[in-house]
């Protein structure tokens, strides 16, 4: 812009140094007729311009999928979540012995991603649905085998692994067509043919050859700004000839030749203009030449003619050299533009057709791993049959395939998609494979669910697995029939608790007749909510997974299990602490008192009623104890730090058991917290008030010392 600029002015200069004032009437009139040549230069060009920033996204291979993958990590887990189910699953009426709420107190979600070990994005949902604990005996058993099967056979764990690790090669590319956001599918969408009759545009778009066409004209039409340019500088040339008639023929030859003549330091129209006889308007011939030469003219032309001009002076000389030379430049910029936009649509139009192809060939080694994993499935015995495998096997037989999906598949296994990295393949397949995926994509959900649920029982035989060696373990949970609720675990762990080495403790409820009910006294901050969620982490395993984080566990199957571990306020609500309490506590209660009598109920409460002073907290927890007494299918675990529920020990007539959790004072002030259960209730908390006040002093140090990570070393 700044080259027009000084070309504009230094025209001007010329053109009041060579004509006096009476020729400024004929100057305007050329003047006009230039800005006319010129404007509808422009007015055809832009519209290319613009088509080359509208059609074609500014993108290369890499970085277009580079693009699409950051964006895409951020909301990989909720697509796949999403798209597993929109499609129902065997796991929606499956009747859980918990609720969204145990759900949420339980930890759940922490517990799926420490423990989790799965190789797909959808083993991790599949590790959802197989945490919610059922109460079906057959159905634990079944699960307990297939992780049986994969722990005893290395060949069959190996060939699960396989097939999944290749369905994991190309599950972000396939959850990219679930991604509605996604602006690479917008793009490709642009090579499809949309201004045709229905069925001609139907046909054609279901044609390779037709879309391989539709792509190469794709690129011509990205070329056609050069051609613009070079065409349209020859019929502005055109308007400034001196000739009568308006030649577009010659015009365009003229543009074509235009690139070399503008930095041709020889005479050339100069020559032949000088020539000519002169007509009988001196000024109207010298405004015609003039133009003739400062628009369409060589560098000699222009050198020629500035140095006449000025009498063969210095300064006609400098004048002329720097007007061929600005005249070359501008053209040479303008040039360098249009190729680099030309060049550049042409490079973005390639690169989202291969960003397309490398997407498609990680959804075919995705297809590839299914029907893999089908194979593995069916030569399985504890796997074969099962519901989750006639999804699989439906999706994956051909006798169940749509058109659409047949040739999908049959597209997928072609050369295009082998993943050899030739610059020479089908485009046109690439763009009938993506638009045909777009179309069959939920019939491939039921086997991506059956993909989720076979990566999450090979995730829990690869825990089991893992901790084989360790000190601690986990172990097949063995289910004993007993009329009332039996819970007996060897050394059972936390598994949320951080870290390699865990507390064990054993637990033993209803085992030789022993009470079903406890009451876990002691200090905030000594361990009893760890010891409630260990426990409740163990019942929801065992009924789910099979599994328990113990070295060895029997039980009874229960029915129900509820939770008052953590109920918050709720100030949008008027809801306060103690109401939420309170509000949780009755449901608990109701539920207890509402369950069939031959069904096994797990009731665990953490610091209830608290929110509240400790007189109204104990008189409460007191009288919940006394009602829940009188349930022999009930298993009740209280946690509370006030002393009146012990003396539910005493007044049930043994229905309750007082246990604490030991605090060993080493020195005076300095106490180990051991996390061990033991009989009995935490009697120096109540009795000893100096050293409960000393370890409330010691908590508090130790809290501020972990969260500045500073040693106890370190610590006065």
């Amino acid at each position: 812009m700044l080259f027009c600029l000084i070309g504009n002015l230094l025209q001007l200069l010329i053109i009041n140094n060579v004509f006096t004032e009476g020729d400024y009437s004929m100057f305007f009139v050329y003047r006009y007729k230039q800005f006319i040549a010129r404007a509808l230069c422009v007015s055809l060009l832009l519209p290319a311009m613009l088509s080359a920033h509208t059609h074609a996204p500014d993108a290369t291979d890499k970085s277009l999928i580079s693009t699409i993958q950051k964006r895409y990590e951020h909301t990989r887990n909720k697509i796949a979540n999403d798209l597993l189910l929109s499609v129902p699953n065997e796991f929606e009426h499956a009747e859980s012995i918990i609720t969204s709420f145990e759900w949420q107190e339980l930890q759940a979600n922490n517990l799926v991603k420490k423990l989790g070990k799965t190789e797909t994005v959808f083993g991790r949902q599949g590790l959802k649905w197989l945490l919610m604990p059922v109460k079906g005996q057959h159905e634990i058993t079944r699960r307990q085998t297939v992780v049986h099967a994969l722990v005893d056979d290395q060949s069959f764990f190996t060939s699960l692994q396989t097939s999944l690790q290749k369905i994991k090669q190309g599950e972000d590319a396939l959850l990219l067509y679930w991604d509605k956001n996604n602006p690479h599918h917008e793009s490709v969408k642009s090579f499809f043919f949309k201004l045709l009759p229905a069925d001609i545009k139907e046909s054609f778009n279901n044609s390779a050859l037709a879309l391989n066409a539709g792509f190469a004209y794709s690129l011509f039409i990205s070329s056609r700004i050069l051609l613009y340019e070079l065409g349209l500088g020859g019929i502005q040339a055109e308007f400034m000839s001196p000739h009568e008639d308006l030649n577009i023929r010659r015009g365009l030859k003229e543009g074509f030749q235009a690139p070399l003549r503008y930095h041709n330091w020889f005479q050339d129209k100069y020559k032949d203009l000088s020539s000519v006889k002169k007509s009988a308007n001196p000024a109207e011939f010298s405004l015609k030449k003039m133009y003739t030469i400062l628009s369409d003219g060589s560098f000699g032309d222009k050198y020629a003619f500035f140095k006449d001009a000025y009498g063969g002076g210095i300064f006609g000389k400098l004048v002329g050299a720097t007007w061929g030379g600005i005249h070359a430049i501008s053209y040479d910029w303008l040039w360098g533009m249009l190729t680099y936009y030309a060049w550049t649509e042409m490079k973005d139009r390639i690169a989202v057709v291969n960003a397309a192809q490398k997407v498609l060939v990680d959804v075919a080694a995705l297809m590839r791993g299914l029907q893999e994993l089908e194979t593995v499935v069916s030569r399985s015995p504890v796997l074969r049959g099962t519901n989750v495998h006639q999804h699989l096997q439906r999706v994956m037989n051909k006798r169940y395939w749509s058109k659409n999906f047949t040739d999908l598949m049959r597209l997928l296994h072609s050369s295009t998609f082998d993943g050899s990295t030739s610059w020479f393949y089908s485009r046109g397949n690439v763009l009938r494979a993506h638009r045909l995926l777009a179309q069959v994509k939920q019939e491939l959900v039921p086997a991506l669910q059956a993909a989720a649920q076979y990566d999450a029982y090979l995730s829990i035989a690869k825990l089991f697995k893992d901790y084989q060696d360790k000190e601690n373990t986990f172990c097949f949970v063995d289910f004993v029939d007993s009329d009332a609720p039996v819970i007996d675990l060897q050394e059972c762990w936390e598994p949320l608790v951080p870290g390699d080495t865990h507390i064990t403790n054993d637990i033993q409820l209803g085992v030789d007749h022993k009470p079903t009910r406890m009451v876990i006294t002691g200090p905030n901050g000594c361990g009893k909510s760890t010891y409630l969620k260990e426990l409740g982490h163990a019942v929801m395993m065992a009924q789910s997974w099979g599994i328990v984080a113990a070295k060895e566990a029997k039980m009874t199957i229960f029915h129900g299990v509820r939770t008052s571990l953590d109920p918050r306020e709720d100030l949008s609500k008027g809801i306060s602490t103690f109401m939420a309490q309170k509000k949780r506590i009755k449901q608990v209660h109701n539920f207890l008192q509402a369950s069939d009598p031959s069904f096994k109920i797990l009731a665990m409460l953490d610091e209830p009623y608290r929110g509240t002073t400790d007189y109204q907290s104990a008189q409460r927890i007191y009288s919940f104890g006394t009602q829940v007494a009188q349930l022999p299918h009930a298993v009740v675990c209280i946690a509370t730090h006030v002393r009146k529920p012990i003396e539910l020990e005493q007044d049930t007539k043994g229905a309750f058991v007082n246990y604490h959790v030991e605090i060993d004072e080493t020195q005076e002030g300095e106490f180990v917290r051991t996390f061990k259960l033991a009989q009995g209730p935490a009697t120096w908390w109540f009795d000893d008030q100096d050293r409960a006040a000393r370890f409330v002093d010691w908590l508090d140090t130790e809290m501020l010392r972990r969260a500045k990570g500073v040693s106890e070393e370190d610590t006065f």
